[in-house]
């Protein structure tokens, strides 16, 4: 069904295990349904006192925890917050960690590179229907997301931190997208895994077992709680194996070298979290900045574009996909190339069985990451002119992989050489 996209579940074991030097190289909650949902934003749409009745009360709240200032930080941080005073030497921040939670943070001017003062926050129509729609979740705003949950926000605070991350560095990356978002940017953050299969169950079938997912039709981000998902739990009995037979080999203490392996391997779960949140959260910025806008969508091109945000850092090398690249070349499973670029299902690349979509999500992202590496400036026309459905002229249209050779001023076999290149160089580290 075209207007999701998600994150499959991938086998996080083994993949943390490997990048750490251990391998070779509840109560049931009654969710709106869609047609509820549709209801509640017509309803809302309207001059309701309902609606202004909600508006209020939100505004109310989001008027008491709004951060009035930013600061950045030496050590490449930033932190959000009420400023209560300011010193020869300190700055005050109370930050409003829900309700009845706040903290007051002393930071020493020493450490701040600079100040922003942050514009007033506004709840805005869009608002007002995601909280029709999930009356029973807890609203915040965070600007430019909204956000519902039924989570402690200290839970949700880590994601919502990732986000932001990901949306400061998204311009830089992504030029071609417009100054500020066509279209509000939502999220839906379940505390529980059961919550969010019910819910996914009602609005995207085919992503039940999904890490996330991204709705197109309401352009919003739906996630749940990953530090409390079954591989999250899983991968935790796993570790503690792990450490338990350790210690029992080493009864006199670890050694150095294992101590470490394990706080690796712990922080590793961690970092796998933050990539399936902004794997799901480039997809949402991605639409909403009017990056990507064709309907139905270009699957290789949406999910590379997508993977390539998921580090650290945008662009960075991805360790999770060079694994898996590494995994489905020494299984014989690679796909072709141009197989892969004129593929187009209504599933997106998760269309197919779990081995193929494995396959085309890794090299989804080589192809994003080498075609941005070396030919940036015509990628991005690329991306521009494939968004708009434009194909070359002539009696007979470009194929999909031709029209992508022309607009980096390739032919399709230096394309593929570009690619296998790059393949077999980060393959070999």
């Amino acid at each position: 069904m075209w207007g999701y996209s998600g994150t499959g579940r991938r086998r996080l074991w083994p993949f943390i295990l490997m990048s750490v030097g251990l391998l070779p190289s509840a109560a049931v909650t009654p969710w709106p349904t869609a047609a509820q949902e549709r209801t509640a934003r017509d309803t809302a749409g309207g001059p309701s006192a309902e609606a202004e009745r909600i508006r209020q009360a939100l505004q109310a709240s989001v008027k008491a925890a709004a951060p009035t200032h930013r600061l950045w930080l030496a050590n490449d941080r930033s932190v959000s917050g009420i400023l209560v005073s300011e010193s020869d030497t300190t700055l005050v921040l109370r930050q409003v960690l829900g309700p009845r939670n706040e903290m007051t943070v002393p930071y020493r001017k020493s450490e701040v590179v600079r100040v922003e003062a942050l514009p007033a926050v506004t709840v805005t129509s869009a608002d007002v229907r995601l909280q029709m729609d999930f009356p029973s979740l807890t609203f915040f705003k965070r600007p430019p997301y909204s956000v519902v949950t039924d989570e402690s926000y200290f839970l949700v605070r880590n994601a919502m931190d990732a986000l932001e991350k990901l949306h400061q560095q998204f311009h830089p990356h992504f030029p071609e997208g417009a100054a500020a978002p066509g279209l509000p940017i939502q999220i839906v953050f379940f505390g529980r895994q059961d919550d969010f299969r019910r819910y996914a169950k009602g609005h995207a079938p085919h992503l039940e077992m999904a890490s996330g997912f991204y709705s197109s039709e309401h352009n919003r981000l739906v996630l749940f709680n990953q530090t409390a998902s079954e591989d999250m739990a899983s991968f935790r009995q796993r570790v503690a194996e792990l450490r338990r037979q350790w210690v029992e080999a080493y009864p006199q203490g670890l050694p150095p070298m294992l101590s470490t392996q394990l706080r690796n391997l712990e922080q590793r779960g961690l970092e796998y979290t933050y990539m399936v949140i902004r794997h799901e959260g480039a997809h949402q910025l991605l639409r909403s900045y009017g990056v990507l806008t064709q309907k139905p969508p270009v699957p290789w091109l949406e999910e590379g574009l997508a993977a390539y945000c998921e580090t650290s850092r945008i662009g960075q090398v991805n360790t999770q996909r060079l694994y898996e690249l590494k995994t489905v070349r020494s299984e014989g499973q690679l796909l072709s190339w141009r197989a892969l670029v004129e593929y187009r299902s209504a599933g997106g690349l998760l269309g197919r069985d779990p081995t193929w979509s494995r396959s085309a999500y890794a090299q989804s992202w080589l192809m994003a990451y080498a075609l941005m590496r070396d030919h940036p400036d015509a990628f991005h026309r690329y991306v521009r002119s494939a968004d708009r459905g434009e194909a070359g002229g002539g009696a007979r249209p470009e194929s999909p992989a031709d029209q992508l050779a022309r607009a980096v001023g390739l032919t399709w076999p230096q394309v593929e050489a570009l690619l296998d290149g790059w393949l077999a160089r980060l393959l070999a580290y």
